[in-house]
């Protein structure tokens, strides 16, 4: 089955004054760290879709064979960046079968993560596979190709957790007990260091 990676890092970090794909974890930043990890996993084909501060984030990122798109629309919400990254995968993988969508700001995500979930895929079938953090479902979640055009309708600055509620009959969940901590405040920062 061909499949491919989004990693959405778009966004403005607003909250917290300066691009938190940038902070570092042990030597390595938070975006650095989730190409490293999905670069490890079974799915080849990577793409991180940029939008605010992408200069600054291209200067201090090795992105190696990955693509980087930007996302010019990323002031209209986290929606635009996800059909920003699958629009590129579908143009550059004929018959794209399925897309794990990644956040850059969840430091406790491990390669395990991410091919847990598309393991889970290959062997259940299930359109949708979601990682499960304290009951809360949430990325890094794969949804099949059958779900593409119900993607690209999303809007805003929700991602695709509408579209798991929705479908709960449809999804597999994956534990990913670390995935409930993410950074978006600097409180969240200092709880890393």
């Amino acid at each position: 089955m061909r499949g491919g990676i989004v990693i959405l890092a778009a966004g403005a970090s607003s909250r917290l004054g300066f691009p938190k794909q940038t902070f570092e974890v042990n030597d390595k930043s938070l975006l650095q760290n989730v190409i490293q990890e999905a670069q490890k996993t079974s799915v080849s084909e990577i793409v991180v879709v940029l939008g605010a501060n992408a200069e600054t984030i291209q200067a201090k990122t090795n992105f190696g064979e990955i693509n980087v798109v930007i996302n010019p629309s990323w002031p209209s919400g986290l929606s635009t960046s996800i059909i920003c990254g699958l629009d590129y995968l579908k143009e550059k993988v004929p018959n794209l079968e399925y897309v794990v969508f990644l956040v850059c700001d969840q430091p406790y995500l491990k390669a395990s993560n991410i091919q847990a979930i598309v393991d889970e895929f290959y062997l259940n079938h299930q359109p949708i596979v979601a990682s499960d953090y304290e009951g809360i479902q949430g990325t890094p979640a794969l949804f099949e190709s059958s779900f593409f055009e119900e993607i690209r309708k999303l809007s805003g600055d929700r991602g695709a957790m509408s579209i798991i509620k929705k479908y709960a009959n449809k999804v597999a969940l994956v534990p990913f007990q670390d995935g409930i901590f993410d950074v978006d405040t600097s409180e969240d920062i200092e709880k890393l260091k």
